[in-house]
C-alpha cells in the first residue's frame, strides 16, 4: 500500500510506513516513545510487552493501543474500502476515543457492583397505541464480502404495513452493519417526521447501548448509535426494544432480499403496488405479523425465500 518498497508487515503498517509516523506524530503524549521505536527493528509483540510492563508507559497505555488499532483500522478501509488516508484525521479519531475510554475507565472507577443488562426479550409482538409506528430493523452481513445490507419496515398499531426501506451497502462486522441499520432507521424517521415511535431490533448488545447500558460492544458501533441518539433527541421514541430474531423476521427477510439483489429502495403504504397477503396464509412470519397488505417487493422476497432460489439466505 505505501510507495516505498518495504514489506507489509505488522510492524512497518503500525511503526515504520509514513502514514503511521504522521499518525504518532500528531499524538503528542506518546509520539516521542513511539518514533524512538519506530526507528528500531523492534517486533510488535516485544513493543506491545514493553507497553505493559514498564511503568512511566504504562500511563499512556490507552492511548497508544488506540492510535495502534486506529491506524490498522484506517490501512483496511483504505485497502477494502479504497478510502483516502489523512493522518490528521486518524489522530482526532484516536484523541477522541482515547478521552471517552478514559472517562469511561473513570466512571467504571465509582461504582462497586458490575451492571448487567437486562433485555426483554418478548415473545409476542407488542400491542402499541392507536397513533404510534413499530419500526423493525435488521442487517444482513456477508463475512466473505463484507456486503451489509439494511432492511427497515415500519408497520401501524393495526400491524398494517406502513413504509419500508431498503439499503444496499458494506460494513466491517455483523455488529456495525446492526448500528449502521439503526443510525439508518434514524436518520429516516428523521426525514419522514415520524413521532411515537417504537423502534425494534434483534441485536441485544445494541439495542441495549441504546437504552443506555453499554456492554459488550466496540468502540465505533458505540459512536454509531451516539449518532443515532443524537438525531432522535426531539422525537419522541417510546421504546429502543429487543425482539428475539424469530420475531424480526420481515426485516431479516428484506435485509437478506437488499444483499442478493443490491437493491435499493424505498416503498410506501400509499404509492406501491400491493398484494394481499392471503397466498401466504400458514406462514410463521405472516401469522405472527397479522399483516393484510405488504409491498409487492417483500413479498417477491418472501416468494424467493419459499421457493428456495436463494438456498444462501
Amino acid at each position: 500500500m505505501c510507495n516505498s518498497c518495504a514489506s507489509e508487515t505488522p510492524e512497518h503498517m503500525l511503526l515504520h510506513c509514513s502514514f503511521s509516523k504522521s499518525v504518532w506524530y500528531n499524538i503528542p503524549v506518546v509520539s516521542q516513545h513511539v518514533l524512538q521505536d519506530s526507528d528500531t527493528q523492534i517486533s510488535v509483540k516485544e513493543w506491545i510487552s514493553k507497553w505493559f510492563s514498564t511503568s512511566h508507559l504504562q500511563d499512556h497505555l490507552v492511548t497508544a493501543m488506540t492510535t495502534a488499532w486506529c491506524i490498522w483500522k484506517d490501512r483496511c478501509s483504505k485497502v477494502f474500502e479504497d478510502k483516502i488516508l489523512n493522518s490528521q484525521v486518524t489522530a482526532r479519531t484516536v484523541i477522541r476515543i482515547d478521552e471517552d475510554t478514559v472517562n469511561s475507565l473513570a466512571a467504571d472507577s465509582f461504582s462497586h457492583n458490575v451492571s448487567t443488562t437486562t433485555i426483554n426479550e418478548s415473545n409476542s409482538f407488542l400491542s402499541v397505541p392507536q397513533d404510534c409506528l413499530t419500526i423493525y430493523c435488521d442487517a444482513s452481513f456477508d463475512k466473505d464480502t463484507n456486503k451489509a445490507d439494511v432492511g427497515i419496515v415500519a408497520m401501524h398499531s393495526t400491524c398494517r404495513f406502513n413504509e419500508s426501506k431498503l439499503v444496499s451497502g458494506r460494513d466491517v462486522s455483523p455488529e456495525e452493519a446492526k448500528s449502521t441499520t439503526l443510525l439508518g432507521a434514524a436518520k429516516w424517521i428523521k426525514e419522514r417526521n415520524f413521532q411515537n415511535i417504537y423502534l425494534i431490533s434483534d441485536a441485544k448488545n445494541v439495542m441495549a447501548c441504546l437504552n443506555k447500558c453499554k456492554g459488550q460492544i466496540s468502540w465505533t458501533s458505540c459512536y454509531v448509535l451516539d449518532d443515532c441518539l443524537f438525531l432522535l433527541h426531539d422525537t419522541n421514541i417510546l421504546c429502543f426494544k429487543h425482539f428475539k430474531r424469530e420475531l424480526n423476521g420481515l426485516t431479516d427477510i428484506a435485509a437478506k432480499h437488499s444483499r442478493v439483489l443490491n437493491l435499493t429502495g424505498e416503498w410506501y403504504e400509499d404509492n406501491c403496488s400491493n398484494a394481499g397477503i392471503n397466498n401466504f396464509k400458514g406462514w410463521d412470519i405472516a401469522v405472527k405479523l397479522s399483516v393484510s397488505l405488504l409491498p409487492s417487493c417483500l413479498l417477491l422476497a418472501l416468494t424467493i425465500l419459499k421457493a428456495g432460489i436463494f438456498p444462501q439466505l
